[in-house]
C-alpha cells in the first residue's frame, strides 16, 4: 500500500489493483484511500481477473464479488 501511495502522489497515468490472499475491511479501506482501482482475491477465477484488469485499464473500478459485498456494506 505504501508503494501505491507513493505512485499516486507522483500523479503517474497508471491504474493499480490489489491481488491478495488476505482481506480485511481496514485493508480494503486503505487500498481505496491510496487509489486502488480494484481489489481481488487470489482464488478468483482467472477469467474474472482478466476481464476486471482489462476494465480497470479502460478506466473502470472493479472488485471481486466477495470484496464488492464488503465495500457496499461499509
Amino acid at each position: 500500500l505504501q508503494l501505491m501511495d507513493d505512485l499516486g502522489q507522483r500523479h503517474l497515468p497508471i491504474r493499480l489493483a490489489i491481488l491478495t490472499g488476505f482481506v480485511s475491511d481496514a485493508l480494503i479501506e486503505s487500498a481505496l484511500r491510496v487509489g486502488a482501482r480494484g481489489y481481488f482475491m487470489k482464488t478468483d477465477p482467472i477469467q474474472e481477473l482478466t476481464a476486471s484488469l482489462l476494465a480497470i485499464a479502460a478506466g473502470e473500478t472493479r472488485f471481486s464479488a466477495s470484496i464488492r459485498d464488503r465495500v457496499v456494506q461499509n
